[in-house]
C-alpha cells in the first residue's frame, strides 16, 4: 500500500468523504457510485440499486405501457447489468430525476440536514432543487446537441462530469 494511502490524512478524507456520502444521497451517487450497501441482505452498488428502484417506479407509473415497449425493455436489461458502464447509469438516472418529481422526493428524502458532513447543512434541499434547475438546462442542452455514434460516449461523460462539478463545487 502508498505510504500516502496509510497516512492519517488519506484515512480521515476517506472517513469524510464516507460521512458525506451517508448524509448525501446525490452527493454519494455521484461521487461514489460503486460504494456497496447491504439490499435484503445483498451487497449491491449503490448505483445499481437507484437505477433498479427508478425503473420500478417508472414502469408502475406508466403501466402498462412501459413495459410493452421492446426498446425500453432492453435499455433496462443492459442498464441494470454488468456490461453497463457506470457514467452510462448515472447519466440515465439523472435523465430520470430530471423528469420524474417522485424521484425527485425519494432524493430528498435521502439528506441528513443535521449531519455536520452534509455539504449544504440545512439549505440542502433548496441546493437540490437548484441544482435540478440546472440539470433541467443541461438536459435539454443534451437532447438538442448533436451527438451520434462517435461523439455519444464524450457525450455522456461530460454530462456526468459537468453534474458531478455543479453540484459540489456551487
Amino acid at each position: 500500500m502508498a505510504a500516502s494511502k496509510q497516512s492519517n490524512f488519506w484515512k480521515k478524507a476517506q472517513d469524510i468523504h464516507e460521512r458525506r456520502c451517508d448524509a448525501d444521497l446525490l452527493y454519494a451517487l455521484l461521487m461514489s457510485p460503486t460504494r456497496e450497501i447491504k439490499v435484503d441482505g445483498q451487497q449491491m452498488l449503490l448505483v445499481d440499486r437507484i437505477l433498479s428502484a427508478f425503473f420500478v417506479i417508472i414502469s408502475k407509473k406508466n403501466a402498462p405501457s412501459f413495459e410493452d415497449s421492446r426498446r425500453i425493455r432492453e435499455a433496462r436489461a443492459f442498464l441494470t447489468s454488468e456490461m453497463a458502464d457506470t457514467d452510462l447509469k448515472i447519466f440515465n438516472v439523472l435523465m430520470m430525476l430530471n423528469r420524474e418529481p417522485e424521484l425527485q422526493d425519494i432524493v430528498r428524502s435521502g439528506f441528513d440536514m443535521k449531519s455536520a458532513y452534509n455539504l449544504w447543512g440545512d439549505e440542502c434541499i433548496y441546493h437540490f432543487d437548484a441544482f435540478l434547475a440546472h440539470l433541467n438546462g443541461m438536459v435539454e442542452a443534451t437532447l438538442n446537441w448533436n451527438y451520434n455514434e462517435t461523439n455519444i460516449v464524450d457525450v455522456v461523460r461530460n454530462f456526468v462530469q459537468a453534474a458531478r462539478l455543479h453540484y459540489t463545487m456551487t
